[in-house]
């Protein structure tokens, strides 16, 4: 009986433990990832010229995609 108590009260101390895991948390960033890859490619270090080139390229791949598809249809 001693036993089973213990186990029991266990239990609820567990269940309400985990239930406090769920509560809200702030983002680790209010910047979009677009936002993010531009103060990327203007900072000074290394490989961050690499980021804005490949950023353009994606920008220049997206409008072309986005001028085909609009031929399609």
């Amino acid at each position: 009986m001693n036993r089973l108590l213990r186990l029991t009260a266990a239990a609820l101390v567990g269940a309400a433990l985990l239930t406090g895991c769920g509560g809200e948390q702030k983002p680790a960033s209010t910047l979009t990832q677009d936002q993010r890859d531009t103060v990327l490619s203007k900072s000074e270090i290394p490989g961050g010229s690499a980021v804005g080139h490949a950023f353009d390229a994606a920008g220049k791949e997206a409008s072309h995609a986005a001028e085909l598809d609009s031929m399609v249809h």
